[in-house]
């Protein structure tokens, strides 16, 4: 599957690392809809302001958040009180087989309990 499926490495990452009783919120970067074991939430969370995405932690009683490196820099970076949970840096995360041994970027699971209100 890693191989193939789009979004698969994440997915199968991801449900490694989250209960399956959380709920977590993805970016929109995170396209598979398939294959969680986990509720969950897609938001383009890069084009909302921080208190709409502090809002919807609250709102949809989110748990967890999986978004890449450059939405964390951009949007959580100052007003995220806790370690990461966990990263991985995603080799196959393209369809077109020209890239997909390229590298792309960073993921990261967040504690939605570690944002400042």
């Amino acid at each position: 599957m890693y191989r193939k499926a789009h979004n698969y490495e994440i997915v199968d990452w991801v449900n490694k690392n989250v209960k399956n009783n959380e709920i977590v919120l993805y970016d929109k970067i995170i396209r598979s809809k398939t294959y969680q074991k986990h509720n969950f939430f897609y938001y383009d969370i890069s084009s909302k302001s921080y208190d709409e995405i502090y809002n919807l932690l609250i709102e949809n009683k989110i748990n967890k958040l999986v978004l890449p490196k450059k939405v964390f820099n951009e949007k959580f970076q100052e007003n995220y009180m806790c370690e990461f949970i966990n990263k991985k840096n995603l080799n196959e995360a393209t369809r077109n087989p020209i890239n997909s041994k390229k590298n792309v970027a960073n993921i990261y699971i967040l504690d939605s309990s570690c944002f400042k209100s």
